[in-house]
């Protein structure tokens, strides 16, 4: 945490960046009839949690900061799993309808600070930065996407488990950050397992330490 506290009080220091918010927790409503289908009440609201929100010191660029923490050996190559993710664009998103962005202008890039959780704090693979550039195209390509899976989530609310597609996509989220399965995996199959599954994930924990 020291070093990434002097790395972070530098770039403040020398106006590379300057903070404008943390710690938010914003909401775009959706509209209850779409194209693809209604949305129920209860998926109305999309909800992002943004970390940090700064603006550029040359650019000027209004930037979003996602902060992650990762087991990977190169975090230049891990960031692009997230970009992968729709949920960056949304963070952009839930920003620029946000009361702020009418103070602090409309954020056009998003970014990942990725941090190893287990590197010696003298390499230089310790911390990595990457931004993307968000544009409106971007922005309205994500928010009719966000009301088709809103309005196929509301079709198959009452359905059977069996109705509902697995999520088995390399780097998803049965995979934890250094590729191995998640050790909570037939948690998610057999919930009714679930003091034993935690009960045996506690022991080994405790054995590694």
């Amino acid at each position: 945490l020291p070093f990434w506290a002097a790395r972070k009080w530098a770039r403040l220091e020398s106006g590379a960046e300057v903070p404008l918010a943390t710690e938010l927790q914003l909401h775009i409503d959706l509209p209850k009839e779409t194209p693809f289908g209604p949305i129920r009440t209860e998926l109305c609201k999309y909800t992002a949690k943004l970390d940090y929100v700064y603006q550029e010191g040359d650019t000027q660029y209004v930037v979003v900061s996602d902060h992650k923490g990762t087991k990977a050996t190169a975090p230049q190559k891990e960031v692009k799993h997230y970009m992968m993710s729709d949920q960056h664009i949304g963070y952009v998103a839930c920003w620029n309808v946000g009361e702020l962005s009418f103070k602090y202008g409309l954020a056009g890039k998003v970014e990942y600070a990725l941090t190893r959780l287990h590197a010696k704090v003298t390499s230089e693979l310790t911390f990595h930065d990457e931004t993307r550039n968000i544009d409106q195209a971007m922005l309205d390509d994500w928010y009719q996407r966000m009301l088709a899976l809103r309005a196929d989530l509301s079709r198959k609310w009452d359905m059977p488990r069996e109705a509902w597609i697995s999520n088995t996509v390399p780097h998803g989220p049965c995979l934890g950050l250094d590729g191995r399965a998640c050790e909570y995996q037939r948690l998610c199959a057999r919930p009714m397992e679930a003091e034993g599954v935690l009960e045996s994930q506690y022991e080994r924990e405790r054995s590694l330490t």
